[in-house]
């Protein structure tokens, strides 16, 4: 009998107990450190090497998602987010994020224009095997192009 507890005890202990919200966690942590703290080192421990983009516009791989967060870290050096929500089904995780920065230089061939902007993010990852492997992902561009007085809107 305590040679079965062990072997259930060790189980948590080793992540090889299916656990739902382990998903969720490595998620969480991912975003915090990578987007919010900006440790784009961090993106080995968090994504793996075989990462499949699904965001229009953006590439597959880690060297052109590290390349893309430089840009733009370096355009609105203080970046950062509030998610909203979170779910998980199984091993994808769902979340809404509003994201905030300052235009401090060039972006996507914009010059720095000094202006706060907002925009709003619908993002699936998948999870497998301890790493996120795909991103879904929605961005609202037009709320931060007319932050950013690029488009003009009326309302």
């Amino acid at each position: 009998m305590k040679i079965f507890f062990a072997i259930i005890i060790l189980s948590f202990f080793n992540g090889s107990y299916a656990d739902e919200s382990k998903p969720k966690d490595l998620v969480l942590r991912a975003i915090t450190e990578v987007f919010f703290q900006h440790k784009i080192e961090k993106i080995d421990q968090y994504f793996s090497k075989d990462y499949i983009q699904h965001q229009p516009g953006l590439q597959n791989g880690l060297g052109p998602f590290k390349k893309y967060l430089q840009l733009m870290f370096t355009a609105f050096p203080d970046y950062s987010g509030e998610i909203e929500n979170i779910v998980v089904e199984g091993n994808m995780v769902s979340f809404h994020v509003v994201w905030t920065g300052t235009h401090k230089s060039e972006f996507m061939g914009v010059k720095a224009t000094g202006k706060k902007n907002k925009r709003r993010t619908a993002d699936v990852l998948k999870v497998s095997n301890g790493m996120i492997t795909e991103p879904w992902g929605v961005v609202d561009q037009l709320e931060m192009l007319k932050d950013l007085g690029m488009v003009d809107v009326k309302k």
